[in-house]
């Protein structure tokens, strides 16, 4: 949040996409309003195969169709539209309060698979932010 304040102007919304999906909103005056914390998309897809019966380990990765052909590909479609569809529905529900042109600005190891599908107004992708606040917090280069 430091690294967004530092380099975007208020109103935004920093999504967090790594093991866990992290969602927080920083109002027009600057304040944080809090956030929301999600599964990660490789969190979604063991939480499924550890905890049911003949869906072995996968690994995630992108597919091009939602209508799968394997057990495998189901998992992996299913979890990638539903990690997309959750995301999207918390960016949205914390839009109505920050207003429709709110950033929204992607870090984490799976922004890229965020990229692109998270509702209007601006957006960005930032892989160094957290190095950004951390900079910021200790005043070095």
């Amino acid at each position: 949040m430091l690294g967004a304040f530092h380099l975007y102007k208020a109103p935004f919304i920093v999504v967090d996409a790594g093991t866990a999906v992290t969602v927080d909103a920083v109002d027009e005056k600057g304040a944080h309003l809090g956030g929301a914390i999600f599964p990660g998309r490789r969190l979604l897809v063991s939480m499924l195969t550890e905890n049911t019966d003949r869906v072995d380990m996968l690994q995630p990765a992108d597919h091009d169709t939602i209508f799968a052909r394997s057990t495998e590909a189901a998992v992996l479609a299913g979890t990638r539209e539903g990690y997309r569809v959750a995301v999207t529905g918390i960016v949205n529900t914390m839009r109505e309060t920050l207003g429709e042109q709110t950033q929204v600005i992607l870090t984490g190891g799976d922004a890229p698979v965020l990229e692109n599908h998270l509702p209007g107004g601006s957006q960005s992708t930032n892989s160094t932010l957290l190095f950004t606040g951390m900079r910021e917090l200790t005043g070095r280069l």
